[in-house]
């Protein structure tokens, strides 16, 4: 049965007497542990508020209630606010990061400041009711808990848009009068990246997190503030954590209510992401600035404090106390053209366990340590080594790959990485929490390449069985030739005939380049690209991971052919002809696109469709290929020595 506004006020007031709300220590809000129903906000009520500008004080704001808008939040009614006095002269109006900042009358908690006007009057704003934002905090320790009550119906009088672009779109299509407002922009703050991995994050969170976002650099907490003195009460700044260490990404936001060690802020989402679980910081706050656009602070995570668990329509709400498990990722790079030697650089931070933002949060973390450990953006040539270590896995995944890049090596060295990552975190199978991240790159300007110039088969006529030594003649960058000799053997059972062998380079550069445009397209292009990376094929986890990290590399000379098809067996041509859709395989019939090709290119007949290769490796990025026709024939059989006559006897 839907909520009445009675049920809900009487709600409230029980949620208030099972939950023990008391004042909170310290200066802040004067708070009578009681909440502050809709049904008696009514135009030019006054009431207070409370947020951080600098440092970690909090300080007061003054607050005129407008009146209510009925049903037009995400999670119900919101209240429509003008904010005034010293503080919000001094801030220029309702800025980015007072998301959550509780509003008081009579000591009765109203709700939290959660959105505002872009490019508009600053002032104004809108409240979420704490009623609603109670409602998240059911959700804690009970997930599979009843969904939100409806909200009442009613008139709606504004229009959300996700940021100011958008509100600007959908002020010329409304009717007049129709008020466009957007959730407060949460400042992130971006720590230790350099100009073109914050270009990234900027990206990123505007095309995958969706928004609205205000992406600023930030740095390490001031001195007045001391490490583990973190402590919440309403009006106190707080960080949501996804990145710490050398490099660090936080969402900044404001507390409206706390009970022990529980707490609710924001009034709006973060992500949205329902169920979660990350760190939770405080805040300190450098300086709020002034903005035509939005006014914002500009602020600092302080010691991690807890765990975020809920990111609902309504606010966020968490608890302080253990943390939640994290990713430990390191990196070693190495810059083989600093004039000082062979020095290896070293980074690590942490990333929140969390599959759908891990892969790009460790893959973003890793670029900027290779941006920083070569101090440079361009081309050159890297040879990457990567462990991930997860818990369930038997053995930890290794994979290491050498890339070229004409125009940004760090981009492309960490394409592998990303992929990895995301095979573990997105798997089908089951959950695979990874733990740790290892990254070793040694990384120079010089294209480290060969081209090969000539292959020379030592035979090119052999029987299935055997094998044949081919020569490879490289053309090293700008250095002599190079020759080196791959021996690939044919399988026994090979059926006879001619075949087209094939020499290349390794070829794993395709998920790379996937990788790098997803990094750069929304920057070159201004287009969405396809989400997510092609998996190995596999039936089990076990199987994708074994491709990936057995599949071919850039730095091997590859020989291979195709075996010719030989005759069928007739109980198979039979089975064959009986399920004309058999997938093809060993005995399998020929595809009818594949009739017409040259037997020395139709796929392999012993049973996957795969070529028969061999491998070697070498110390370049291996581009070009060349072939030569070899011609299976039948093995020699040895003949038997005749048996002897009886009574025979010998010389």
């Amino acid at each position: 049965m839907p909520f009445t506004r009675l049920k809900a006020h009487a709600l409230w007031l029980l949620v208030a007497a099972l939950l023990g709300l008391t004042a909170p220590a310290g200066a802040a809000p004067i708070w009578n542990g009681q909440l502050f129903p809709v049904e008696e906000v009514a135009p030019g009520l006054r009431g207070t508020g409370y947020t951080v500008i600098g440092g970690t004080d909090i300080e007061a704001f003054d607050v005129l209630f407008l009146g209510v808008l009925p049903g037009a939040g995400p999670a119900g009614d919101l209240l429509l606010v003008e904010t005034s006095g010293p503080l919000i002269e001094q801030t220029g109006g309702i800025a980015s990061g007072m998301s959550g900042s509780p509003v008081f009358v009579d000591g009765r908690l109203v709700g939290a400041i959660a959105y505002g006007f872009g490019y508009a009057d600053h002032r104004i704003g809108l409240v979420t009711p704490i009623g609603d934002m109670l409602r998240v905090l059911e959700r804690m320790g009970a997930e599979d808990a009843a969904a939100q009550a409806p909200s009442p119906a009613g008139p709606r009088q504004v229009a959300f848009a996700p940021d100011e672009a958008t509100a600007a779109q959908l002020l010329a299509q409304l009717p007049p009068g129709t008020e466009v407002l957007v959730p407060l922009a949460t400042p992130l703050m971006a720590g230790g990246f350099g100009p073109r991995a914050l270009h990234l994050v900027e990206g990123w969170a505007k095309r995958l997190l969706g928004g609205p976002f205000l992406t600023v650099p930030t740095g390490t907490a001031p001195a007045s503030v001391q490490p583990g003195t973190v402590s919440f009460q309403p009006g106190s700044a707080f960080g949501v954590q996804l990145l710490g260490g050398d490099v660090s990404l936080s969402a900044l936001g404001t507390v409206t209510w706390t009970d022990g060690d529980r707490f609710l802020g924001l009034g709006h989402p973060f992500l949205n992401g329902g169920a979660v679980h990350w760190v939770t910081s405080g805040a300190a706050i450098l300086r709020t600035v002034s903005s035509a656009q939005m006014p914002f602070k500009v602020g600092v995570v302080t010691d991690p404090a807890g765990t975020l668990t809920q990111d609902r329509a309504a606010g966020v709400a968490g608890r302080l106390g253990p943390l939640p498990e994290r990713v430990q990722v390191a990196v070693r790079v190495t810059d083989l053209d600093h004039p000082q030697g062979e020095t290896p650089q070293r980074f690590s931070f942490w990333a929140v366990d969390d599959p759908w933002l891990l892969p790009d949060l460790v893959t973003v973390g890793v670029l900027q340590a290779l941006d920083q450990g070569i101090d440079r953006i361009g081309p050159g040539t890297a040879r990457v080594l990567f462990r991930l270590e997860a818990e369930s896995l038997p053995q930890t995944l290794v994979r290491d790959n050498m890339v070229y890049s004409e125009s940004d090596v760090s981009a492309l060295a960490v394409g592998e990485l990303l992929e990895g990552v995301e095979l573990l975190a997105a798997n089908p199978f089951r959950e695979v929490p990874l733990r740790r991240v290892e990254v070793e790159a040694r990384i120079t300007r010089q294209p480290q390449v060969a081209q090969i110039v000539e292959v020379r088969p030592a035979a090119t006529r052999v029987a299935a069985g055997d094998s044949v030594l081919i020569e490879v003649e490289l053309q090293t960058y700008r250095g002599p030739r190079e020759t080196r000799a791959i021996r690939l053997t044919i399988p026994p059972g090979t059926p006879a005939g001619r075949v087209a062998v094939t020499v290349r380079g390794g070829y794993s550069t395709s998920p790379s380049a996937v990788v790098h445009a997803e990094l750069f397209a929304e920057e070159k292009t201004g287009e969405p690209v396809e989400e997510g990376l092609p998996l190995p094929e596999g039936g089990s986890l076990e199987e994708q991971l074994e491709t990936f990290r057995t599949r071919e590399r850039n730095y091997e000379l590859v020989a291979e052919f195709y075996p010719p098809f030989g005759p069928l067996p007739p109980a198979e041509s039979q089975a064959g002809a009986e399920n004309p859709a058999r997938t093809e395989g060993e005995g399998a019939p020929m595809a009818e696109e594949d009739r017409d090709q040259p037997r020395s290119h139709q796929p392999s007949l012993p049973g996957n469709g795969k070529p028969v290769q061999a491998r070697l490796a070498t110390d370049w990025v291996i581009r070009g290929s060349d072939q030569f026709e070899l011609e299976i024939v039948e093995p020699v059989q040895e003949e038997e020595p005749a048996a002897e006559a009886p009574g025979s006897t010998p010389f």
